[in-house]
């Protein structure tokens, strides 16, 4: 937990001393990033049939997509996909540089039994205490395809695919939007 007396901090903004702090450490913005109905989705099969058996399961536009969220507001990502239990993090890094990502992947969230948005919850609050901050200031946003009640912890700042469609431009734009709106 922060320090820090201001209200700008209790509200879940950063102050300027503790934005100084998470910059210094070099934490946030993040995305939390799933990878199934998000960066695949039955629509993305249905226009590529062939992704299916070519081992090409992620959709280069969806990814694209991601990249401009970070393009577009600096963010960093975590792998919360439950893909980090079968590859590691830097085997991630290459598939998804390999369709065009070239943002930073830091880690990914833990891997253990609790719901997704407690194992996004539990990775901040680690890497808050690194900064000396609150992770409720910390600038970030949860992209996945879980229902609500998966990623209850994350609520006001979940970005809600389906695997109907997975990350699509509009969602691509709500959450540059949000990642922006917590800089106020």
């Amino acid at each position: 937990m922060s320090e820090c007396a201001s209200p700008r901090c209790d509200a879940g903004y950063l102050c300027p001393a503790c934005r100084a702090r998470v910059k210094s450490a070099g934490l946030g913005p993040y995305v939390m990033l799933d990878f199934d109905g998000v960066l695949n989705s039955k629509q993305y099969f249905k226009d590529f049939p062939e992704a299916a058996t070519t081992g090409e399961p992620l959709d280069p536009r969806a990814v694209l997509r991601v990249q401009r969220i970070c393009d577009e507001t600096g963010a960093r990502i975590v792998i919360s996909s439950s893909w980090r239990h079968y590859l590691s993090v830097a085997k991630l890094r290459k598939l998804l540089g390999a369709k065009g990502l070239t943002a930073d992947i830091v880690g990914a969230t833990p891997q253990n039994i609790r719901r997704r948005g407690l194992q996004i919850q539990e990775w901040l609050e680690e890497a808050a205490v690194t900064a000396g901050v609150s992770a409720l200031a910390m600038e970030w946003i949860a992209v996945d395809d879980q229902s609500a009640e998966e990623m209850a912890p994350t609520m006001g700042r979940f970005v809600q695919t389906t695997w109907k469609e997975g990350l699509t431009d509009a969602l691509a734009d709500n959450a540059i939007r949000r990642l922006l709106a917590q800089r106020r």
